[in-house]
């Protein structure tokens, strides 16, 4: 369950697991591969209907019936709705007071600095001292795929709850790795894509690329610091660090303590697909990917550019995901779907994908 977990569930399906889904959308091909789906969000706000969450929850998988439980994205922030669900349910995945620790940016950076693992400079008082030199950015505490960041203006007023961090103007990228407490598996490194679209969202989650071209000297720093924050924390399953490569090292920008949307690049290269990997790491067992040599992989989201309704009879290529059902309300900046593509070089990878945005686009005039 989570924000959108179209990608868990084919995953399960992959292991031969029945789904049980319950996300925000209930996209049409989510329900495809699921046993059960129900969309949770709330029709306000971008968040979870509690009241639906925990009504679906105890629908599909009541309380007391041992339904392993994974999370997906929306969780991080919302530790205590994931405290209520895991009552009579087994989690497979990191604990609530885990995100809690996580999540609280003075403990998490603090644990940086213990383990001598490099971030941008981070300002948690924002009250008394104005920033440095350079550019920075508001962050709150509790964002997932970049919504909660801004750029700061002496001018702008900064919410509560949120803290500055200086932009560092270089790609970013993250790792998916495996997990069992102690160890890690790395799973793949991956370039992230911003969607550039709305100037109060400018780090808004657009997609991901793999590979990298990170230096092999930065990879093993990287799946250091993934291995450090593992033994500091207990991590299990799947798990993502983002971080940014400036100035010839990898500075450390967040870690998301679930599966993350990359699960998609590399879900074909283990035999049973990285849920049933993610689930063994939970059990202390870490799997290493059935293949070796993939092409360039990645995918975009696509968001709509303006206020419509989706068509019916739409023919859905295979290369769009996370398809919304006909009579779909769209507002402008919602996500429309995804499109994804692999090709023998990450240049004709990025054309590739700009041409099937391009395409969806014109298909569904939104």
């Amino acid at each position: 369950m989570g924000v959108s977990v179209r990608m868990l569930a084919q995953s399960c399906s992959r292991a031969g697991i029945d789904a049980l889904a319950l996300d925000w959308f209930a996209d049409t091909d989510t329900i495809a591969c699921s046993q059960a789906c129900a969309a949770i969000a709330a029709a306000d706000r971008p968040d979870f209907d509690a009241q639906r969450l925990f009504a679906a929850s105890e629908r599909l998988a009541p309380s007391g019936s041992g339904t392993a439980l994974v999370t997906a994205g929306g969780f991080d922030s919302r530790p205590e709705l994931l405290e209520a669900l895991i009552v009579g349910r087994s989690l497979y995945g990191n604990a609530p007071d885990t995100l809690r620790r996580i999540k609280t940016p003075g403990h998490f950076f603090g644990l940086l600095d213990e383990l001598g693992i490099p971030y941008p400079a981070t300002q948690l008082d924002t009250a008394t001292t104005a920033p440095g030199p350079g550019r920075w950015l508001i962050k709150h505490r509790a964002s997932e795929g970049g919504i909660g960041v801004q750029f700061f203006t002496p001018a702008r007023a900064i919410p509560p709850d949120c803290y500055l961090q200086q932009h560092l103007d270089a790609p970013a990228h993250s790792l998916l790795f495996l997990a069992n407490g102690t160890d890690i598996a790395p799973v793949g490194f991956n370039r992230l894509l911003t969607a550039g679209h709305r100037r109060d969202r400018p780090m808004l989650f657009g997609g991901a690329l793999t590979p990298t071209t990170l230096p092999p000297a930065q990879r093993r720093a990287v799946c250091r610091y993934a291995r450090d924050l593992t033994r500091a924390l207990g991590l299990v399953g799947l798990n993502s660090l983002d971080f940014i490569h400036h100035g010839g090292q990898c500075h450390v920008l967040e870690l998301n303590p679930r599966p993350s949307a990359t699960l998609c690049l590399h879900d074909p290269n283990y035999r049973q697909g990285l849920l049933a990997a993610h689930l063994d790491a939970c059990r202390g067992s870490l799997a290493a990917a059935s293949v070796t040599h993939a092409p360039p992989r990645g995918f975009r989201v696509v968001y709509a550019e303006r206020q419509g309704r989706v068509p019916p009879g739409i023919n859905w290529p295979d290369w769009a995901a996370d398809r919304p059902s006909p009579g779909t309300v769209l507002s402008v900046g919602d996500p429309l779907c995804s499109v994804s593509a692999s090709a023998a070089s990450l240049p004709v990878l990025e054309r590739r994908l700009f041409t099937r945005e391009r395409l969806i686009r014109a298909a569904l005039m939104l």
